[in-house]
This record gives structure tokens, C-alpha cells and sequence, in this order.
């Protein structure tokens, strides 16, 4: 199962034919038609929660990554309503992370360029928060992808 998961995190469009055929090729013989029931058992069984695509994000005009680290200077509920409110409907955050620690929470945001960061940025605080923004410069290891054939039990 942690062979297959891995190469459904590579490619989750892959045939139940194309994936026996990579198992085999890494000497696990696992006919077609018992792939599709494993990822099905898997489904089930939560191991995947849904399946996505990932998009080229420079074709879709969002090209420059930014990090928000984010410290909640209003610690009152009211407040952090708020900010997640604003936050969560936000279109250019594509991802929120309570963190512990010197900053509260973490935010991955996607932009066109720094002005759409600083625009971000901008909405975030609303007074109750500071807001410290860092653009992403390069990609050694994108994010997505745990490895477990290659673990130990």
C-alpha cells in the first residue's frame, strides 16, 4: 500500500493498468483490477482524502508564492473570528496554519506579484494583528509529497 500511495501522490490520473504495470516493474505483482479495489479500500479507510490537481501557477497568472507570518496582537475571540474570516475568504491565501511559538499562525498565499502580497497584507491586519510578509525565491522541494515506501514500519 505505502508503494502505491506513493505513486498515486506522483500522478492520482494514472491507470489501474499503468499502476500494476509500475508495481511490477518494482516486483510487486498487483493486477489492474486489484489496484482500483486497494485505492478504494484506501479511500475508505481515509489514507486519501481527496484527489486534486496540482495547477501550474505562473499559467493561472499567480506566479510569486509569499509566506504571511501572522501575530495576534487582539487575542479576544472576536478577534480571531475576524482575522480567520478574513483570512479564510481570501482568494489569494491558499493555505492557514495555527502555529506555536513567536507567531500565531502561518499563511501561504499565491500572488500575481509583491503589490497583490502587500494588498493581502494590507487586509489582513485590520488593527489587530502584525503581519510580516516573505516572498518565496526559488523551489528546492515543492510541498505534497510524503514518501512512505522507502520508510520503516
Amino acid at each position: 500500500d505505502r508503494l502505491l500511495l506513493d505513486l498515486l501522490q506522483e500522478d492520482a490520473a494514472r491507470s489501474n493498468v499503468a499502476l500494476s504495470e509500475l508495481l511490477k516493474e518494482r516486483k510487486i505483482e498487483l493486477k489492474a483490477a486489484a489496484c482500483g479495489n486497494r485505492k478504494e479500500k484506501l479511500r475508505e479507510n481515509g489514507y486519501i482524502r481527496r484527489i486534486s490537481a496540482v495547477l501550474d501557477h505562473t499559467k493561472i497568472g499567480r506566479p510569486q508564492m509569499c509566506f504571511f507570518v501572522v501575530n495576534m496582537v487582539d487575542q479576544s475571540d472576536v478577534a480571531l473570528e475576524r482575522f480567520l474570516a478574513t483570512a479564510t475568504a481570501e482568494p489569494g491565501i491558499t493555505a492557514i496554519y495555527e502555529t506555536s511559538g513567536d507567531w500565531d499562525f502561518l499563511l501561504v498565499g499565491r500572488v500575481a506579484n509583491m503589490e497583490g502580497a502587500t494588498s493581502i497584507s494590507k487586509k489582513l491586519r485590520m488593527g489587530i494583528c502584525n503581519v510580516v510578509t516573505h516572498a518565496v525565491t526559488g523551489f528546492p522541494k515543492e510541498p505534497g509529497v510524503v514518501l512512505l515506501a522507502a520508510q520503516h514500519p
